[in-house]
């Protein structure tokens, strides 16, 4: 008996690990970056379909680890068929830790890219807002961008600074659709809520691919994306946001 009570023990940190994510029926996108490039889970794919800079990994959520972008890091992209829909409802998730913001805000640096669909035939994805470039990215908006539509305008929807709050740390960024519906949310503020003059279609984003990540420009350390085929509602998000850790 109690050879079997030290094996549950030993066991509980990776018992524990099985509920995150959460609402694990709904994912068709997860990368942890704890066994490498390749993601967890991908409907379209866990092998990487392009990769771009230095891919290697920091310390991550959870013991686990990271990858690092940004002046050094790099950029992984994926297949999104059977992942990435637009078509249909949705929600993505992604947590970032800066690192050494602190030296690179006297260099003036542009965007920093987190995630998107990168194409001049239609282009959607989320960033750190380009300027000011004197401040910090900190206390910079993020942006999601729609770019190059044929069908759909070019827009920008904001997220306001996080000011201290975003200097150190994990964050999460996370973003859902419904049609013409979007939210985008940072940590635990509460959503923010847009609409888009048109409802969005995949066929808005011809490119088959997602990148994920970045080469060059602000550093950060990226974890835990997720692609989820609902949307998830503010409070789901919440409790999302605190299993993390």
């Amino acid at each position: 008996m109690r050879t079997i009570s030290i094996i549950l023990l030993l066991a509980l940190p990776t018992m524990a690990q099985l509920f995150f994510p959460p609402h694990a029926a709904d994912i068709t996108f997860y990368h942890s970056f704890d066994t490498g490039p390749e993601a967890d889970l991908a409907l379209g794919g866990e092998k990487i379909d392009w990769k771009n800079g230095t891919i290697k990994f920091g310390e991550g959520l959870r013991g686990g680890k990271a990858l690092v972008c940004g002046a050094g890091g790099g950029l992984l992209r994926f297949n999104r068929k059977n992942t990435l829909d637009f078509d249909h409802p949705g929600t993505l998730v992604l947590f970032y830790h800066p690192f050494g913001w602190e030296e690179q805000v006297t260099q003036n640096l542009p965007r920093m890219f987190l995630w998107g669909i990168e194409s001049s035939q239609g282009y959607i994805g989320i960033q750190g807002a380009n300027d000011p470039k004197s401040r910090c990215m900190n206390d910079r908006e993020f942006h999601l961008m729609f770019l190059y539509g044929k069908r759909i305008p070019s827009a920008t929807y904001c997220i306001p600074p996080p000011g201290a709050a975003g200097r150190d740390g994990w964050h999460m960024i996370a973003l859902s659709w419904a049609g013409a519906e979007y939210s985008f949310k940072w940590d635990q503020r509460p959503l923010l809520k847009f609409t888009h003059p048109i409802p969005v279609k995949d066929s808005d984003f011809p490119c088959t691919v997602f990148s994920i990540g970045t080469a060059s420009a602000w550093n950060y350390l990226l974890d835990d994306v997720i692609i989820y085929k609902r949307r998830l509602s503010n409070d789901e998000l919440d409790a999302l946001f605190r299993s993390a850790f």
